[in-house]
Parts: structure tokens; sequence; C-alpha cells
């Protein structure tokens, strides 16, 4: 699983300044009256102006509780509303009505299959490129907010992601081995063998890295090297696959 960390997808912050919350959870006079219009009596007017302000910043709607105090204090201080003015819903109808009436505001549609068929072929396009699974999250993202879909859960996105990822790179080595021949092949078993007197296989010293330079590690090094060379040029097979995927095939190979 991506750590939400590494990527873009957009997340509340632990603390906000004066300024933020003022520049960013502010509403403007056509939101007010875009609220006033849509809602009836304070406590819907208000609900639906923290939820506004919220998906204007995120992209999705939260979890009700999981919306920081500050931002909620922000908002009722602005419509200069009472103190004990509290931020809930008791009606889950009333809830997807304001998600509704907002997404038709801002002009953005629900995650649906076709958002996902968007997102699915942008990724798939990517992952032949790159491989982070954050990289790729991060160009889902911006395709969703290009398309002007809602952001899907964040677990969603790494799920599909992982599963498009997975599924290029078995095409990718499915490509790779259909040009090897019966030798090539035979070659690459060979070095799974363990040696007759040690638990250790060609493959352990294909992952060997260099050792601290000195005249005996050199002539290690020069005689690894002569080995290596004797398993054929490898780089005709890999043709078409960019320098990001190969290192990290090399790196899951040294692990």
């Amino acid at each position: 699983m991506a750590s939400i960390e590494r990527t873009a997808y957009p997340r509340f912050k632990r603390y906000y300044t004066v300024n933020e919350l003022d520049k960013i959870y502010t509403p403007t006079r056509i939101e007010i009256a875009f609220a006033l219009k849509v809602t009836a009596g304070e406590e819907n007017y208000f609900n639906l102006l923290v939820l506004l302000k919220v998906f204007q910043r995120l992209g999705y709607f939260p979890q009700i509780t999981d919306i920081p105090l500050a931002i909620i204090n922000q908002i009722r201080t602005v419509l200069d509303l009472q103190e004990d003015r509290s931020f809930s819903y008791q009606y889950p109808s009333t809830l997807s009505r304001h998600k509704k009436a907002i997404r038709s505001y801002l002009q953005v549609s629900p995650f649906n299959q076709k958002g996902k068929a968007l997102i699915t072929a942008v990724i798939t396009e990517s992952a032949l490129r790159m491989d982070n699974p954050a990289d790729l999250i991060n160009v889902a993202i911006e395709e969703v907010v290009k398309e002007r879909y809602e952001l899907p859960g964040f677990n969603t996105l790494d799920r599909l992601v992982n599963h498009l990822r997975k599924e290029v790179n078995q095409r990718i080595f499915s490509q790779v081995i259909s040009q090897l021949n019966p030798e090539d092949i035979q070659r690459l078993k060979d070095l799974l063998d363990n040696y007759a007197a040690v638990e250790r296989s060609p493959y352990n010293d294909l992952k060997k890295l260099p050792q601290k330079s000195s005249r005996n590690h050199l002539n290690d090094l020069i005689v690894h090297l002569t080995w290596l060379e004797t398993l054929g040029e490898i780089a005709p097979y890999l043709q078409g696959l960019t320098r990001a995927k190969i290192k990290h095939f090399t790196y899951k190979l040294q692990q």
C-alpha cells in the first residue's frame, strides 16, 4: 500500500494559521447567496457552506466528524452565527441533497464507472514509464481533477493502481520471456541451481555488490565482470523499457 503522505492526495492539515483559515475557508458573497438559495433555515445554510468550502479544498466529501473544528469555527464566525450553532447532519437525506447541490454548483461529477475508465487508461499508460505507486496515484489524481470528477477514496485509488501496475508489469515480463530461446531460458534456470559445495547459487553471485577499493577486490571485480559477460547481452530484450522501470526491476532482484 502506498503511503498517503508520499502522494498529492488532499488531506486536512493538523494545524491552520489564521491567514490560511481566512484565505481558504472564508465563503464569498456569491457562495453565501448560493447557500441561501438552496437551503432553508440557519442550520442547513451553515452546514452547506462548511461542506462547500471543504470540498473546494479537498475535491471530495470527508467524513463529517473528520472536519477540523478550526474550519467550522472560522466559517461560523464569518457568517456571524451564534457560538452554539453546531455543525452536524441529523438526516442522511439532507446531507445527500447538499452534496448533490454542491456538485452541481461546482460542475463536478461524482466518481463513477466512466471516471474509473478514464483513470484506468491513464494509469495503464503511465505504468509503462514509471513504477512508483505514489507517482501513479498522483497521475490518477491529476486526471480526475482535470476531468472534473469528485476524487474517490485514497484506498480505492491505491487498490486500482496496484492492480493495474501488476498487470502492466506482468505484460512486460511476458514480452521479455517471449523473446528468449530455449538456450537463454536454460541459462537463466542454471543461475538458480546451488553450487555443489555450498548453499549458494550463481544467482546470488549475480546480485553481488562491489566491495571497497583494493587491488584484490579489483581483481575479483574483473573476474566477476568476465563471468557476467558470458551471460550474453540483455539490452535487446529490454528495448522499449524506461530507465525507471529497469531500475525498479533491478532493485527487486537485489532484495
